[in-house]
């Protein structure tokens, strides 16, 4: 357990836009307990990222540069089990949504609701069986 009782976790944030991966920090920073142990800006490098850190947590966009978050969430479960996926994305379309979640993401924010939700999210991953 990290401080105030919450668990502690490692986070890898994916996002191919730089100030949206800074504000995702900031939104996180409120939890020190939570360690960001890298930033990736596209498929290819979130699945590197997330097998060499293997992070308790992956925040990952969909629509990216290489190959989108869906297929990144793929290879991210073959290589990095044990990490939870949180889509933070601006894309609301149910089909997508529900694709990401048949990925075995763990949970799915619209970007309009990060400030609000990302935390919960990532709380209810950390608190899992």
């Amino acid at each position: 357990m990290g401080s105030k009782g919450f668990p502690s976790a490692t986070v890898l944030i994916v996002d191919d836009y730089a100030p949206w991966r800074a504000n995702v920090r900031r939104i996180l920073a409120v939890r020190p307990e939570w360690k960001i142990v890298g930033e990736a800006c596209d498929g290819p490098d979130a699945v590197q990222k997330a097998t060499e850190f293997q992070p308790d947590i992956v925040v990952l966009d969909i629509t990216m540069p290489g190959f989108n978050g869906i297929e990144a969430a793929k290879l991210i479960r073959q290589q990095s089990p044990k990490s939870a996926i949180v889509f933070l994305t601006q894309n609301d379309d149910q089909d997508i949504c529900d694709a990401a979640l048949a990925v075995g993401s763990a949970r799915y924010v619209p970007k309009v609701n990060a400030s609000r939700d990302l935390r919960p999210a990532i709380d209810a991953c950390l608190c899992r069986p």
